[in-house]
């Protein structure tokens, strides 16, 4: 969606491109926008970057490097024009085929986090059919893309103005691993054979299917068996009422077991499933100290006036690395927490005024 999308939005492209994330590189930032490796080099050359491809850059570096990109954005822009052209015909072809573009109502089901999806979509059929809209139905929404009608994103669990304690206690990663599908991530779509005059579209998937297939498949298979146990023996009348005593314990207060187990799930929050790491990072104690909140501030102030500061590895689940850590745990759980507490207090303010 997001490559093809980049020729209806060409002027803001970049913002697709130079996202912040765990353990982002320049080859990350650019294998976003589908360039070959000689694009890359090409494009990184245009706006000299001078460190190695696989270097890992910090949030004020990507910023830094996003605004040196916009200086020279129209030089970039004709590498991810043809990526772009190409993919957008076939993903148009898939769309009307699905039935997208019928004139009835539609709406999308995901698990959610920033919405963005939904406004890639609705770029995406515009283009094609200006008059239509698109409602979207989330498991939870940390924010809501700009520009957009707030009453078309509904949430179940927590939404982009409420429910922080929810937010705290929740791992979005955790979530994804353990419920996603397990096929692999959808590339592109191509023209298939030819049907009874009609064509057809197929997307194409990453070979080698999900990060955790065998894992997923096992995992199907128990859930069902629990959630019928559990409709059996219990009310259920507020779904949302019971979900945050059985998440909570499993996200924010993992025993030894849970956080090995689950934490070596295989995740990566790029757009592209490249440098996959453990949910749980593998961090050394001094690393879990650069994420609390004084030190994290210090190193971000020190790296924005290019003073020497560590660099921060990020975990995608942050509690189970301190369990798996081991070192003043209890101490290092609170100091997570805290953080997390600040930080969407914030955020729920913003989305507020």
């Amino acid at each position: 969606l997001r490559v093809p999308e980049m020729l209806m939005r060409k002027g803001k492209f970049l913002d697709k491109v130079f996202l912040s994330g765990i353990d982002v590189t320049m080859r990350k930032i650019l294998q976003r926008a589908a360039l070959t490796d000689d694009e890359m080099k090409e494009v990184a050359d245009i706006i000299g970057f001078d460190k190695p491809m696989d270097a890992i850059l910090s949030r004020p570096e990507i910023l830094r490097w996003k605004r040196q990109a916009e200086e020279h954005k129209w030089e970039i822009w004709p590498c991810v024009q043809g990526h772009s052209r190409k993919l957008l015909p076939t993903l148009l072809g898939y769309l009307r085929s699905e039935g997208m573009m019928s004139g009835e109502k539609i709406a999308i089901v995901d698990s959610g986090w920033v919405g963005s999806t939904q406004k890639s979509l609705l770029n995406i059929l515009k283009y094609d059919k200006p008059d239509i809209d698109l409602e979207g139905y989330y498991f939870g929404l940390y924010e809501l893309p700009k520009k957009v009608e707030k009453n078309k994103y509904h949430t179940f669990y927590f939404a982009p103005w409420r429910d922080v304690k929810r937010k705290v206690n929740f791992s979005n990663c955790l979530f994804e691993a353990v419920s996603s599908e397990d096929k692999g991530m959808t590339l592109k779509y191509e023209k298939n054979m030819v049907l009874f005059d009609e064509t057809c579209y197929e997307p194409v998937l990453a070979e080698g299917g999900s990060l955790n297939k065998d894992f997923l498949k096992d995992a199907e298979t128990v859930l069902d068996i629990y959630a019928n146990a559990y409709k059996k023996n219990q009310k259920y009348d507020s779904k949302r009422r019971i979900s945050p005593s059985i998440l909570k314990r499993l996200m924010a207060k993992p025993d030894e077991w849970e956080a090995s187990t689950y934490g070596n799930l295989l995740f990566c929050d790029d757009v592209l499933e490249n440098g996959a790491q453990a949910i749980a990072a593998k961090l050394s104690y001094e690393d879990i100290c650069n994420l609390r909140l004084f030190r994290k501030t210090k190193i971000w102030l020190d790296s924005r006036m290019g003073k020497p500061a560590p660099t921060i590895h990020e975990s995608g689940w942050i509690y189970g690395s301190i369990v798996n850590c081991g070192e003043n745990v209890t101490f290092s759980l609170w100091e997570a927490k805290l953080y997390n507490w600040l930080m969407y207090v914030r955020k729920s303010l913003i989305r507020r005024s």
